[in-house]
């Protein structure tokens, strides 16, 4: 299966009801370190925060006809950078996820974390396929790094 190229579109206020959808999505809550629903206030208030912040990079991951088809996320850290994804549920399963990850890794240099619940079968093997090393676990959450060099 061909996986299609993706486009990557800064996330802005148009973004926020279908990220707040895939975010409540039963699939994202059960894979989330989060285990819970969010409330539309909620997210309202902490994505008109992240859309005002320097060290928080949120990108919309776009296929070629303009349909959405997931989200990234890159927030600063004292030790690096976080890494954090979401695939649209209808494009779950087709290999959208490992190329929204290489996409993303390739935005920033240096050290960059992903926190993985531990059973949350995609994500490992994303952090697995794109050369993340587990560094760390606790409480049912996986550490993982990844260093990419300046270039």
């Amino acid at each position: 299966m061909k996986v299609p190229e993706l486009e990557f579109v800064p996330a802005n206020f148009s973004h926020s009801e279908i990220l707040l959808a895939w975010r409540n999505d039963p699939q994202t809550i059960a894979n989330s370190i989060s285990s819970r629903v969010v409330s539309p206030d909620e997210h309202f208030n902490w994505f008109t925060r992240a859309l005002n912040r320097a060290d928080l990079h949120i990108y919309m991951a776009r296929l070629p006809g303009g349909e959405l088809a997931g989200t990234v996320r890159l927030e600063r850290r004292d030790d690096g950078w976080e890494l954090s994804w979401t695939v649209a549920p209808k494009f779950r399963g087709q290999g959208l996820g490992t190329r929204m990850v290489e996409k993303a890794l390739r935005l920033q240099a240096g050290r960059i974390l992903a926190r993985v619940k531990e059973g949350n079968e995609p994500s490992l093997r994303i952090v697995e396929r794109v050369g993340f090393r587990l560094h760390d676990r606790k409480d049912g959450v996986l550490y993982w790094w990844y260093t990419r060099d300046e270039q």
